[in-house]
């Protein structure tokens, strides 16, 4: 109920999630018309992402799903990393996946967390910066899901 409030005045609401595919994870995935996966080049993470595509996929017939590649090492290894999970996942859903961008491995990201302080903010001409900036900018083009919408009860409604 407290995310109906929002409703009207703001255009995206990013949610960070466990991962994996639970139960919270599925109602924030399938409530949003621009699921965003963040993967990590790393076992878990593919099966963690795939796991939930495939739920939201079956569960909640989303299709279209926008994919940005977290501490990646380079452009060009975040680019490989998405077009092999893009293959896994074409090869058994139909699905859509959508390259968003990459946000690199940093120290300063690290350094920004534990200062409590948004590397936009602190370091706004860096890369890590124009990183997050080219992603916000993904994110407004990115293709939608359509959605039948999540309806919110109060107690006397149930």
């Amino acid at each position: 109920q407290s995310l109906s409030s929002l409703e009207g005045q703001i255009d995206y609401l990013i949610v960070d999630t466990p991962a994996g595919a639970s139960d919270s994870t599925l109602f924030f995935t399938s409530a949003t018309s621009v699921p965003l996966i963040v993967l990590v080049a790393e076992p878990t993470s593919f099966l963690d992402a795939y796991a939930l595509i495939k739920a939201a996929h079956i569960e909640k017939g989303l299709k279209e799903f926008s994919v940005v590649v977290n501490m990646a090492n380079s452009a060009t290894s975040a680019k490989q990393n998405f077009s092999k999970f893009a293959e896994i996942c074409g090869r058994f859903l139909d699905v859509k996946l959508t390259y968003m961008g990459m946000v690199p491995q940093s120290s300063a990201i690290r350094k920004s967390i534990v200062k409590r302080k948004p590397i936009a903010a602190s370091m706004p001409g860096s890369t890590e910066a124009k990183a997050f900036m080219k992603l916000a900018e993904a994110i407004q083009t990115a293709p939608h899901n359509q959605l039948d919408g999540i309806r919110f009860f109060n107690e006397e409604q149930r």
